[in-house]
């Protein structure tokens, strides 16, 4: 993208800030804003744990982040390029049953981001030498619930400029 993705602007707000507003309002508590390459501030409630290790992958952040995750307790993961999400996607990813099993937004059947991850498998993603994607390792631990969602902004995955609304395609 050329700059940090968690600073690139969606409706009036940083990526960053809207996941963390949106996160806080549906009820997710603690919030765990992962760093890396960017030494980011990270926006309240938010708590910042940075992955030393992140030029290793996208598992050795969620292994940091997993690292502030209070035990006994389940959690949201996203990536921070997915802030068209909407807050009543959270909150039915929160609630949606049953509670014991991994759940994934869908929209039009498709599976989308954030997913909702039972206490009981977070040992497992936070495995140390595991470096499957995250999609293969939730799917490795068992079924995959999909919560049949009307937000298409869980599909919606910002990785190069002409994604942006707005941006010329080229």
């Amino acid at each position: 993208m050329g700059a940090c993705k968690a600073l690139l602007m969606w409706q009036g707000e940083t990526f960053l800030a809207r996941l963390v507003r949106l996160m806080h309002e549906a009820g997710c508590a603690p919030i765990v804003v992962v760093t890396g390459a960017w030494p980011l501030e990270v926006p309240t409630p938010a708590v910042r744990v940075h992955a030393a290790d992140w030029a290793l992958g996208m598992r050795a952040s969620l292994r940091a982040g997993l690292s502030a995750v209070p035990m006994g307790r389940a959690c949201l993961i996203t990536h921070v390029d997915r802030p068209a999400i909407e807050r009543a996607t959270l909150e039915v990813l929160i609630r949606a049953e049953p509670l014991s099993e991994t759940c994934a937004p869908h929209f039009r059947g498709e599976p989308g981001h954030p997913v909702r991850v039972p206490a009981r498998h977070l040992s497992a993603l936070a495995a140390p030498h595991d470096d499957a994607p995250l999609r293969d390792a939730l799917a490795a631990l068992g079924r995959v619930v999909g919560v049949p969602v009307d937000d298409a902004g869980v599909l919606q995955n910002f990785n190069a400029p002409s994604d942006l609304p707005g941006t010329p395609r080229t």
